[in-house]
């Protein structure tokens, strides 16, 4: 099996997101490298369930150091009734199985979303 890229273990969250799949999402984005309890899925279910990702697309990935790449995207999200197009930038980690940053070529090792940084959004269209 191959690794996964930081682009492709985002891409994999942010489709559990979408699809509402908290258990598998709380996999993705814990640092242990174990099935999640049922609190851990609970708490990341209030976590992301106050936005719905509607869509999304990946706008820009740059390696930054041996374990760690940041990936920029652009998300449609519902909050409150409310639509939103949102820009952020992930900061993914490669993480060993005790959840401490490895250089990316251990097998051992997977990427998560660790930080979660806005960035400017697009400029809005004057009517």
């Amino acid at each position: 099996m191959t690794q996964e890229t930081p682009r492709e273990a985002l891409l994999a969250a942010l489709r559990c997101w979408q699809g509402r799949d908290y258990a598998a999402l709380a996999l993705r984005v814990r640092p242990a490298q174990r099935e999640p309890t049922r609190r851990e899925v609970q708490e990341v279910r209030l976590a992301y369930r106050q936005e719905i990702l509607r869509g999304f697309r990946i706008l820009d990935t740059r390696d930054t150091d041996p374990a760690a790449a940041s990936v920029d995207t652009e998300l449609l999200l519902t909050q409150g009734g409310e639509w939103l197009l949102v820009r952020r930038r992930y900061r993914m980690v490669y993480l060993d199985g005790s959840g401490r940053p490895v250089d990316r070529t251990r097998p051992e090792g997977r990427w998560i979303p660790h930080t979660t940084y806005a960035l400017p959004g697009p400029t809005p269209l004057l009517a």
